[in-house]
């Protein structure tokens, strides 16, 4: 496997007051992530890989959301992207799988907006963030607070980071 997780997200999901278990991941497909993770396969191959197991092994009943940060050719900053559909549609997963990185964006600017997007369809209490990402930074924001503000709001934030950037 081109990456493992060592962090069991599915099986540690919080049940919110009110509505079923929520897990909102944003993968990281800029630039950055066609570099090299393990055995020669790229960061973003390995946050797929790690992506798709989430979305595979997922408590039935959660709510799955994927946002995108990145995507497409051009290295100007974008705002993330959110994938239509629930996690486990097989739409979802197919567009999952063809990201092609090459853009750039915000990892604070695109948590704010996961957060936006959670309020907007039943509030952020218990719902488990994952970020997969490189924590190659190039587009500004404070990510610090926008943890913190997920955090403050009743939310979980991991980060399961490719590279060797210190967390």
């Amino acid at each position: 496997e081109p990456a493992s997780l060592s962090v069991e997200v599915a099986r540690g999901v919080p049940v919110p007051a009110a509505g079923p278990p929520r897990i909102a991941l944003l993968v990281d497909a800029t630039a950055s992530m066609r570099t090299a993770a393990v055995r020669g396969v790229s960061r973003l191959a390995a946050a797929q890989t790690r992506a798709l197991e989430i979305l595979e092994t997922a408590p039935e009943g959660t709510s799955l959301s994927v946002d995108v940060l990145g995507p497409g050719e051009g290295g100007d900053c974008r705002p993330s992207v959110l994938l239509p559909g629930d996690g486990r549609s097989p739409e979802v997963k197919g567009a999952l799988l063809g990201l092609a990185p090459g853009g750039e964006g915000s990892l604070a600017e695109s948590l704010d907006a996961v957060a936006r997007g959670l309020r907007a369809t039943g509030g952020v209490d218990g719902t488990r963030v994952v970020v997969l990402t490189d924590l190659e930074e190039r587009c500004g924001g404070d990510l610090c607070d926008a943890v913190a503000g997920l955090v403050d709001a009743g939310a979980s934030v991991d980060f399961v980071v490719f590279g060797g950037r210190p967390t």
